[in-house]
């Protein structure tokens, strides 16, 4: 059987109270415990990832939890920002 490697990945989520999944994290973590976030795949089904990081900020819109998950690495679409910025060139003219 191979064994599944695990990639770091990203993710963003809105949310109405992301400090209190937050503590959960380091709650689990202080007693060497994984957490998982669930979440639905692209049929729908119900799939699990290790958090790593977590963190909450407060944005314009409201809460965002940002949260470090590993992932299969198979099953990862990189997306890569190039830091450009479609409004910069109306400033131009």
């Amino acid at each position: 059987m191979k064994a599944r490697t695990t990639v770091p990945a990203l993710t963003r989520l809105r949310t109405f109270n992301g400090n209190a999944l937050v503590e959960r994290c380091h709650r689990a973590w202080r007693r060497k415990e994984p957490i998982l976030l669930h979440y639905r795949n692209d049929m729908g089904l119900e799939q699990t990832a290790p958090i790593l990081a977590a963190r909450n900020v407060e944005s314009p819109d409201g809460h965002v939890l940002l949260l470090w998950v590993y992932l299969d690495k198979e099953h990862v679409e990189y997306e890569f920002d190039e830091g450009e910025d479609d409004s910069a060139d109306d400033d131009l003219k």
